[in-house]
């Protein structure tokens, strides 16, 4: 659920939101809008004024949990360097990458394309 829903489904005003997560009642507007994007901090908090309704990860991401594994697959495919295995071997990493890849295309066996 996103946090407007939520907002709308218990008659919370952006102000009363602002107030219980100490923060501005611009940001939140900037937040329900999507044109800000809330801390991990934040995003936990608005977590917990919202009882779980509102996870996290769809208080940062508006397509929730999914979005933001995307986002981090994303992240390591521009910064390959970063994600070398441990032994230094580099071709599981880009084998996982590609099927992650393929599975944010909705291909799920490669057989499929």
């Amino acid at each position: 659920m996103l946090l407007r829903e939520w907002m709308k489904k218990n008659d919370i005003r952006g102000y009363e939101v602002a107030r219980m997560l100490g923060i501005g009642e611009m940001h939140v507007s900037n937040i329900i809008r999507g044109s800000a994007y809330p801390s991990r901090k934040l995003a936990i908090a608005i977590e917990r004024i919202t009882c779980s309704e509102v996870s996290r990860y769809e208080a940062i991401f508006p397509g929730g949990k999914e979005e933001y594994e995307i986002q981090q697959l994303s992240d390591k495919f521009e910064n390959p360097a970063k994600y070398v295995g441990s032994d230094g071997s580099i071709t599981d990493r880009n084998a996982y990458i590609k099927a992650a890849t393929l599975r944010e295309r909705g291909i799920s066996n490669t057989l499929d394309y």
